[in-house]
């Protein structure tokens, strides 16, 4: 198979328009429209994340947050667990296997009552909620989501 060289493209018709477009669509990556729209997807995965939490309390579901990368250019979001805010993240998702004893006794005290109720931590079973969501949405759906917010940005860019 003979190798055609790169001159012959000079030749056809249109090819410094069609560059002139590749580098117009290479800078919506950048664009602020684009990570809005990252940063919003993050965020249903991260409201799909706390509505499979099982969270008496609420801090749990609290804990998980959806950020945009700090660093300016940066067209990334992140789902991250606060441990500050909910510490015991990990222990929903994996569970335990024994009981504990907490490490502060305050952990099993009654309010209402001024007792404390009890010494251990019973086992707990796992209860996943940050994986199943991230195979829910790795199957397609992020991806669907993106290159919508794409396709409606060049839209927006040629006015159709």
């Amino acid at each position: 198979m003979a190798v055609r060289s790169i001159s012959a493209l000079g030749k056809v018709k249109g090819i410094t328009k069609l560059n002139k477009e590749i580098r117009r669509l290479s800078k919506l990556a950048d664009s602020e429209d684009v990570k809005d729209a990252i940063l919003e997807i993050a965020s249903d995965m991260k409201n799909d994340m706390r509505g499979k939490i099982h969270d008496v309390t609420g801090t749990a579901a609290k804990g998980i947050l959806a950020k945009r990368h700090r660093r300016r250019g940066a067209g990334k979001a992140f789902i991250i667990a606060d441990y500050g805010i909910a510490p015991h993240l990990h222990l929903i998702e994996f569970g335990t296997e024994q009981s504990r004893k907490p490490k502060k006794s305050k952990v099993l005290y009654d309010k209402n009552t001024g007792k404390v109720f009890g010494t251990e931590v019973a086992p707990m079973p796992p209860r996943p909620f940050f994986r199943p969501t991230l195979d829910e949405w790795s199957g397609g759906r992020f991806q669907r989501r993106v290159l919508a917010a794409l396709r409606n940005k060049i839209r927006g860019m040629y006015g159709t």
